[in-house]
């Protein structure tokens, strides 16, 4: 492999790794909750300052999914980047993940609509989702199903 492109491929497979790194089950407990309750903007301080037009620079717009972020990203200062890009990760695609194994019949018995169409998810479900090997490609991303429903036992028995 050429010098130039090693690299940058050194750089993608370390941050493929970061990213992928499984979770703590209470940690993620902890930042689905966090994050929830951000991005309702029910935690004072968690709204995004305005843009002030005397001082350039990048500001996030004031939306649900950036304040849900940035408090998750404030509150788990004390953990590795490798841990934190692990969660934001799995917190940006906990949604779909959810969405997914609503339609699954193995997920069943964690994945619930209740009478309003909502979707309830069980806490081994959740832990399972934070600690499972995740799937990248050049077009997706998601959960080993396989061994998200591996570690469902376990999860239930904790």
């Amino acid at each position: 492999m050429h010098e130039k492109t090693a690299e940058p491929k050194r750089w993608i497979d370390s941050l493929h790794e970061q990213l992928t790194t499984p979770v703590d089950r209470k940690t993620f407990e902890f930042a689905v909750g966090l994050f929830q309750a951000a991005a309702a903007g029910a935690i004072p301080d968690a709204h995004l300052l305005k843009p002030d037009p005397e001082k350039p620079g990048l500001y996030l717009t004031n939306i649900p999914i950036n304040r849900g972020m940035l408090a998750v990203m404030r509150e788990t200062r004390h953990l590795t980047d490798a841990q934190r890009q692990g969660i934001s990760l799995r917190l940006m695609y906990f949604g779909e993940v959810v969405e997914a194994a609503a339609t699954d019949s193995r997920f069943s018995e964690h994945v619930k609509r209740d009478d309003d169409g909502c979707l309830l998810v069980s806490g081994a479900f959740q832990g399972a989702y934070a600690a499972c090997d995740l799937q990248m490609d050049d077009n997706s991303i998601g959960p080993n199903w396989d061994h998200l429903l591996q570690l469902l036992p376990e999860m239930e028995r904790d």
